[in-house]
């Protein structure tokens, strides 16, 4: 951002808490990109496990790995389009980008140590099914924390959402349902909180 573009969105952000309203969040259409895209994924993972696709288990490895590239263009894409945007100096916006960071780093770290895991332990390839519950549990986390620091109370349904989809993944942990449910959840603890965030994204400074 230029130095004209901070002292605009400054502004803007002043402006917002003088009429005591809060600063929209703006990560809503980045959060949309990844929730479908890990719907599908799920979806399909669910396809092939369960031997409804009629495709082999090693297909597995290219859909995630498909998941991973599509996300990460998507990502820097759509991060771009941030730029400039009203409110993206936010306390909210701010925090809500560095708890997600935060949020993928952990998913990450999972993902390296369960690998580590099966090399060393030769340990079944259904370990990678915690990732699903730890990646509910941690949207428990995300959206209570950039609920609060936004002042953006809406935050909290699909926060809630999450607690009751962390506990229905541990309750299929290990069977090929575990991924439809997750699926299905995801439209519910992601994609419609996008939706909504996206609804309230300002055009412009004004």
């Amino acid at each position: 951002m230029t130095k004209t573009e901070i002292l605009n969105d400054l502004e803007y952000v002043k402006s917002m808490a003088e009429e005591g309203r809060t600063t929209p969040l703006l990560g809503g259409r980045i959060g949309l990109m990844w929730g479908v895209l890990l719907a599908i994924t799920f979806f399909g993972h669910w396809a092939i496990i369960s031997g409804t696709a009629g495709l082999p288990q090693s297909a597995l490895g290219i859909l995630w790995l498909s998941y991973a590239i599509i996300g990460g263009i998507g990502n820097a894409l759509l991060g771009r389009s941030l730029q400039g945007k009203p409110g993206i100096s936010s306390v909210g916006n701010r925090t809500e980008n560095a708890v997600w960071v935060s949020f993928v780093l952990m998913m990450i770290a999972c993902f390296i140590g369960i690998v580590l895991n099966m090399v060393f332990n030769d340990t079944t390839p259904a370990m990678f099914d915690m990732m699903v519950c730890i990646g509910f549990a941690g949207q428990i986390i995300a959206y209570l924390v950039i609920g609060t620091m936004s002042h953006e109370r809406s935050q909290r349904i699909p926060g809630l959402l999450a607690v009751l989809a962390t506990i229905v993944s541990f309750a299929l942990l290990g069977k090929p349902e575990l991924y439809l449910a997750a699926s299905i959840a995801v439209i519910f603890t992601i994609i419609v909180p996008s939706l909504g965030q996206i609804r309230k994204e300002p055009k412009a400074v004004v």
